[in-house]
């Protein structure tokens, strides 16, 4: 037999979805793990991010966490025949 890991209540984001879902103040379902990662999706760099989340290693985050698409620099192309 598995025992339970919360309460029947659930867990405390769940307590807080199911109240406004009834009180229609949310319209899509979230998870804790949502809000995790919506906390540092405003984070600069991946270091930041990781100290933010308590991660020791920075693979797990950059590979779970870090939705926000990087800056990058354009090639220099050469457009109708210059």
């Amino acid at each position: 037999m598995r025992k339970r890991a919360y309460t029947t209540a659930g867990t405390a984001c769940g307590s807080f979805r199911r109240s406004n879902i009834e009180r229609n103040q949310l319209h899509q379902r979230f998870t804790k793990h949502d809000l995790r990662a919506k906390c540092v999706s405003g984070a600069e760099s991946l270091e930041h991010t990781r100290a933010l989340l308590s991660h020791s290693d920075a693979h797990i985050t950059e590979a779970i966490y870090r939705r926000k698409s990087g800056r990058v620099k354009p090639l220099n192309s050469k457009r109708g025949g210059e």
